[in-house]
């Protein structure tokens, strides 16, 4: 498969993925300190609401595997190569 070809099998899949609000990121934001640590104490207090967001998170993860598949399975880069998107797109 060609580079091109490649591209344009991730940007389909991409275009596929809902835009999602997930839950675990407003957590994360919560429960880590100013200095990059968390705060144990407050994430264990959200349990139940960690535990929705884990689900919810997972969910989406499995509704979206054709992208993170198409994704993966790009070759990386040479360094310094040419970036944008293919003519035609």
């Amino acid at each position: 498969m060609t580079r091109k070809n490649e591209t344009l099998r991730v940007i389909k899949a991409l275009k596929k993925v809902p835009e999602t609000h997930l839950e675990l990121f407003d957590v994360i934001r919560e429960v880590v300190k100013p200095d990059g640590s968390i705060d144990y104490n407050k994430l264990e207090s959200m349990r139940p609401r960690v535990n929705v967001a884990t689900v919810q998170t997972e969910a989406y993860i499995r509704r979206n595997q054709s992208a993170v598949t198409a994704l993966l399975s790009l070759p990386p880069r040479a360094e310094g190569a040419k970036r944008g998107v293919p003519s035609g797109i």
